[in-house]
């Protein structure tokens, strides 16, 4: 205005980033965990992680991966988007289930005579506790079980698989074979037992 000017105002302004694309999202079978793999369309500030819409971490502009670990099983609704100033741009979404729960551990089984005893521990609270015999389902039982006996029904070999189950979701199984031990069969004329016929038999 007149003889007097304003001093100079500067400013910088960013153009939205390309996004990331081919987000892909994996559930671990071992684990609670969800892989996310993408590719960066250009060189961000940061990459921000978005869980179910909620920020969950923020990563350096070149990263192109991140697991992140989940409390319970379900779906969960993943969306990667890059930082460039204060612009920002997403990813197409991906959704994946978790449906991990881990199988009942150090499953220890042995006969005696004829019975079946199997013992294990619960890593986590399970609801429910599936006891199988070759293929076929024994019995559920709670959910806080760590032991079991089984009648053998004879002296073949059988295969005892113990799962641990939470709400719709199964464990994988915890297996092992019994084998009935120490069952002495039955001779006749083996008067006094020792497996044997002959003149020490009264």
């Amino acid at each position: 205005i007149g003889d007097h000017r304003s001093a100079a105002v500067s400013c910088e302004s960013f153009a939205p980033p390309p996004p990331p694309t081919g987000l892909l999202c994996a559930a671990s079978n071992s684990n609670m965990q969800v892989v996310l793999t993408w590719a960066n369309g250009g060189v961000y500030d940061s990459i921000a992680i978005y869980r179910n819409s909620v920020t969950i971490a923020t990563l350096p502009g070149a990263e192109e991966t991140y697991t992140d670990t989940v409390d319970a099983n379900g779906s969960y609704a993943y969306i990667v988007a890059a930082v460039l100033g204060d612009k920002e741009a997403q990813s197409e979404g991906c959704i994946v289930r978790v449906t991990y729960v881990p199988k009942p551990e150090q499953l220890a089984c042995e006969s005696v005579g004829m019975t079946a005893e199997l013992a294990w521990v619960n890593p986590i609270a399970y609801d429910e506790i599936e006891v199988m015999r070759d293929g076929a389902t024994l019995g559920i039982y709670p959910g806080d079980t760590q032991s079991f006996q089984d009648a053998l029904p004879d002296e073949a070999p059988h295969e005892y698989c113990v799962i641990g189950r939470l709400g719709r979701y199964a464990s994988d199984c915890a297996a092992c074979t019994v084998q009935a031990g120490g069952v002495r069969r039955f001779v006749r004329g083996d008067v006094n037992a020792d497996g044997l016929v002959n003149i020490a038999d009264p």
